[in-house]
C-alpha cells in the first residue's frame, strides 16, 4: 500500500500514465500498477497483468490484435514475441 512517507522510485499515479490505454502483451487485457520493490529494496510500482501474473511492457491494443491475427502464420513466436517484433517495425529510435 502507497504510503505517503515513503519514496517510490515510480508512483502510482506515474506508472498508470505509462500505462495509459495499452494492455498485456500476451492475453491482451487491461495493465495496471503494482507495487512491488526493485532490486535496491525501493519501493516502486511496475506495469502489469494481473491475469497472466507477471510484470510486462504492455503494448497498444492495435499491436497486440495486430500480433493475434499472426499468431496462426508464424507459430513459432509468442503473442508476445510478435508485439514486440510489431512495435520494432514502427520504432521511432534509430
Amino acid at each position: 500500500m502507497e504510503r505517503e512517507d515513503m519514496i517510490y522510485k515510480t508512483t502510482k499515479d506515474e506508472c498508470i500514465k505509462r500505462i495509459g490505454n495499452n494492455v498485456c502483451e500476451e492475453c491482451g487485457e487491461k495493465c495496471e500498477p503494482i507495487e512491488t520493490v526493485d532490486n535496491s529494496k525501493n519501493p516502486t510500482f511496475w506495469v502489469g497483468c494481473k491475469k497472466c501474473e507477471k510484470f510486462r511492457n504492455s503494448v497498444p491494443k492495435d499491436v497486440y490484435l495486430a500480433a493475434k491475427e499472426l499468431e496462426d502464420l508464424l507459430p513459432i513466436l509468442t503473442v508476445g514475441g510478435l508485439c514486440r517484433l510489431i512495435q520494432s517495425f514502427f520504432s521511432t529510435k534509430p
